[in-house]
């Protein structure tokens, strides 16, 4: 039996869940186990991948031993930033007001409450924001834009595979029907990234599957012009042009 375990001990931010990089440590030590580093970055500028792993040297028992290589060359803006207040939000709110932001912005905190705070202060000064919230209970099926596009994409029983001219026409009637709708943008997202994935042959169960194992909030636009407030734990895996970090309490040595 051969047993593969993969993570990045650099970003263990489920410890309250049980995740710990001490399992890795005691799979190592088992006679014949490997470690295999994968250190390539493929998605932030080349100061900011050097910024983190000066910040990564400061965690205690870290099994990584490279450092961390950013494919990109050109080079970000990285301001750090040291408040006096424990009250977060306000000084938060005011950079992101007077900085001139182009792309796609999220501000990431730690707790809900300081995201709702937070959103709620930039829509009082006219800024429009939405904060990225879990709708792990909350089934993609319920959308009436998608029910629709099912519908539209299963005119046929006797078929599995989806037609193209039944594809784009599906897609085209979700434009006519829901433009308006707040839930397009993200639809249409979600319908975008499963043609990509499947840009020969589309068949309608896997279509019904990827809605399935999809989540609402994995398709939030970051172009809608509104900056995304949200937890740590709800942006992993997500990217962003501007990342404003709010984190209140901070230690070094968490």
């Amino acid at each position: 039996m051969r047993v593969i375990a993969v993570g990045d001990d650099d970003q263990n931010i489920y410890a309250f869940r049980g995740s710990n990089s001490i399992h890795f440590e005691s799979l190592l030590q088992e006679p014949g186990a490997k470690k295999y580093e994968l250190v390539d970055n493929y998605r932030s500028s080349a100061n900011i991948v050097e910024f983190a792993n000066q910040f990564a040297k400061n965690i205690s028992r870290r099994l990584k031993t490279t450092a961390i290589r950013p494919s990109r060359k050109e080079n970000g803006s990285v301001i750090v930033c040291k408040l006096d207040s424990e009250n977060i939000t306000i000084p938060v709110v005011n950079h992101a007001l007077n900085v001139k932001l182009s792309g796609s912005t999220c501000i990431i905190t730690r707790t809900n409450e300081e995201a709702l705070n937070i959103a709620g202060m930039l829509l009082k000064n006219g800024i429009a924001a939405r904060q990225i919230q879990t709708n792990s209970d909350f089934s993609l099926y319920n959308l009436v834009e998608l029910r629709d596009f099912i519908n539209d994409i299963s005119t046929s029983d006797d078929d599995y595979a989806i037609a193209d001219e039944i594809w784009q026409k599906a897609k085209n009637n979700l434009s006519k029907k829901y433009s308006n709708s707040d839930n397009f943008p993200g639809v249409v997202k979600l319908v975008n990234d499963f043609e990509e994935t499947n840009n020969k042959t589309k068949y309608k169960s896997d279509f019904r599957q990827f809605v399935r194992e999809s989540r609402l909030e994995d398709f939030i636009s970051n172009s809608e012009g509104s900056i995304l407030v949200s937890t740590i734990h709800q942006t992993k895996g997500r990217e962003f042009d501007n990342v404003f970090l709010a984190l209140g309490r901070f230690s070094r040595n968490g």
